[in-house]
């Protein structure tokens, strides 16, 4: 358990590997997100090709060996660690308190924002 022999809660800080069974949200967001895009900090491959802007022609889609044309998911590593999440807790509930005093209330994307949880 996380607890401490006070009963309070102990700073753990674990990596904790997925269950390849909840790696769908994971993969629909990479695939989702994934653009061809090369940029300037993708290196030329065969150190050649001078730093360019929007990357030398080797890394280009269809060049040679070109950009990937996706990402495949690997591994998922869920990182629990309590002083962490604790700050984070606390930031949030200031902002949300704050947020909840003024007007107008906050915008809604569209489309709504993605979570896993």
């Amino acid at each position: 358990t996380n607890q401490t022999s006070s009963g309070g809660p102990r700073d753990f800080h674990e990596m904790v590997s997925v269950s390849s069974l909840e790696w769908g949200p994971f993969d629909e967001f990479l695939q989702a997100t994934y653009e061809a895009r090369c940029t300037q900090d993708r290196p030329c491959p065969r150190g050649t090709c001078p730093k360019t802007h929007h990357g030398c022609p080797c890394v280009q889609l269809g060049a040679s060996p070109g950009l990937p044309v996706g990402y495949r998911l690997r591994r998922v590593v869920r990182i629990e660690r309590a002083a962490k999440w604790r700050s984070y807790l606390q930031k949030r509930r200031t902002i949300s308190d704050k947020r909840a005093a003024e007007a107008p209330p906050l915008q809604t994307f569209s489309p709504p924002l993605r979570s896993t949880s």
